[in-house]
């Protein structure tokens, strides 16, 4: 309340009020807004609902290709149900963001420990689950065996197939005898086999790899030649 004075009189004249403000049309500041008291928890749920759904569709679909080992499963997991699962983590972070924002304007603050805890450990397992589902359809499509048989009369050591750089060491093997070893062929390149007959260096070309698994069966003669006896292809 304030003084105006008027031909020697004092009048009192009220401070304008928040009504009044409103009555002008005075833009609202931010604490005159209040938001409904259930709205924001409604975007704690679509957090929750972006969270779960790729985690259904994505065991459900790595499930369904790991008993069918269907082409057209595999092909639409990879093109359709991670980039739509990455799509729902974005839009869940953005949905438990504007969550956390509107709950620190409600009165009754609720507490947000294990709300933001849930939503952030279903992204998590989101991301772990996408991870390990494209690392496991790759390992098992491209898992390959070789299978070197020595036929000659001296060991062969330092044994190592090489595809398209990468080595895969091989144990030595005595003459007669032979070994086995699985690898994973996701490269693409020239397969070659190297090794030391004695103290003869030899080495040979067994084939391709093509990001497919495929079983190599290779020999050595007597000659330190080296002979591809199948390559099948699965």
């Amino acid at each position: 309340m304030r003084h105006v004075a008027k031909r020697g009189y004092d009048t009192p004249v009220a401070e304008p009020s928040e009504s009044d403000a409103s009555l002008r049309g005075d833009p609202p500041t931010p604490s005159d807004i209040t938001i409904p008291s259930d709205i924001f928890r409604v975007w704690l749920r679509w957090a929750h609902i972006f969270g779960v759904v790729p985690l259904v569709a994505g065991s459900a679909t790595f499930l369904f290709w790991l008993v069918t080992r269907n082409e057209l499963i595999e092909l639409l997991g990879g093109v359709l149900v991670v980039p739509l699962g990455c799509l729902c983590v974005l839009c869940g972070l953005i949905s438990l963001c504007v969550y956390v924002v509107l709950s620190q304007r409600d009165p009754q603050r609720p507490p947000l420990k294990w709300a933001v805890i849930g939503a952030a450990g279903l992204f998590l397992a989101d991301v772990a689950l996408g991870g390990s589902a494209i690392y496991g359809v790759q390992a098992i499509t491209t898992k390959s065996s070789v299978n070197v048989v020595n036929l000659s009369d001296r060991p062969l050591t330092s044994v190592r197939l090489m595809m398209a750089g990468k080595a895969i060491p091989l144990k030595d093997i005595p003459p007669g005898s032979s070994v086995k070893r699985s690898f994973v062929a996701n490269r693409t390149g020239d397969l070659f086999i190297e090794g030391l007959l004695g103290q003869e260096k030899v080495n040979g070309s067994v084939g391709t790899a093509n990001n497919q698994a495929m079983n190599l069966t290779i020999t050595l003669d007597s000659g330190g030649e080296f002979h591809v006896l199948s390559t099948r292809v699965e």
